[in-house]
């Protein structure tokens, strides 16, 4: 009992504290700091105003401090959410390293078991896994739920479908399609709230041929992301790639001028 104690997600997060004594400190300190200061403006206001409902003039010392405490409180309010910003990305570093080594102790059968989209969100960095549950993901989970599930659908009259397919289908009010993407909508926001809960990017871009699927894909994941992100990184925006499967083309066209010297003409 105490090892599975020691090996829990508290000992990992006192483990990353400990191991960043200074950011640790810092981040305490600036949070104390800054809940002290967003109490003094207020109070030197209620000052002000009390001196001049009592007749008495408002000095320029009064003035300077007031501004001078709500410019402080700017700087430490700013210091502090980049201070946990860091540490919460220093400690969430800290449990995915510690939860990717728990998955290589677990046995073959134990990941058989499991929904490949489950293991992709909660572990995988990998590209191509993620990039491999955008897209032929989709079609697998159908084809599983089609076999494990006895509702009606219009995917049964297919022999073979694609991803297109699915969210037709869902369009047009299919349970078993709408099942099915809520699950990917589910894996896919929490991946993605986990990467922005380490790097903090402005814009999340989602590009491939699923992306084609429009506000119907976005307004899906966003739910599912902003219940595993951390405030800090919930201001990302979320866009489509304009440029869709041709990004690649693109990409790799541009690297053919900048090869031989386009770029210059």
């Amino acid at each position: 009992m105490k090892q599975r104690k020691n090996n829990g997600a508290f000992a990992v997060i006192r483990s990353a504290a400990a191991a960043q004594p200074l950011l640790t400190a810092g981040t305490l300190l600036c949070t104390a700091a800054g809940a002290g200061a967003s109490l003094v403006p207020p109070l030197l206001l209620g000052r002000v105003v009390d001196r001049l409902t009592g007749g008495l003039p408002l000095t320029a010392l009064a003035a300077l401090l007031y501004f001078g405490a709500l410019a402080l409180e700017g700087i430490l309010s700013g210091a502090q959410e980049s201070l946990l910003v860091l540490s919460g990305q220093k400690m969430t570093h800290a449990l995915r390293s510690e939860m990717s080594r728990k998955l290589t102790l677990l046995p073959a059968g134990a990941l058989v078991s499991q929904d490949p989209g489950e293991i992709a969100a909660r572990f995988s960095g990998d590209v191509d896994a993620v990039e491999a549950l955008f897209t032929s993901g989709i079609v697998r989970m159908a084809k599983l739920e089609l076999e494990t599930s006895e509702e009606d659908s219009t995917l049964r009259a297919q022999e073979k479908f694609t991803c297109k397919d699915v969210f037709d289908a869902a369009r047009d009010g299919d349970k078993l399609a709408l099942t099915v993407l809520d699950r990917f909508y589910a894996y896919m926001g929490e991946f993605l709230a986990n990467v922005c809960n380490v790097v903090n990017p402005e814009v999340v871009v989602l590009g491939g041929g699923v992306s084609k699927a429009g506000n119907m894909l976005l307004e899906g994941i966003q739910p599912y992301f902003h219940k595993y992100v951390f405030h800090a990184a919930s201001s990302v925006r979320f866009a489509l790639a304009s440029l869709g499967n041709d990004a690649g083309a693109y990409g790799a066209f541009k690297l053919a001028l900048d090869a031989f010297g386009g770029q210059d003409r």
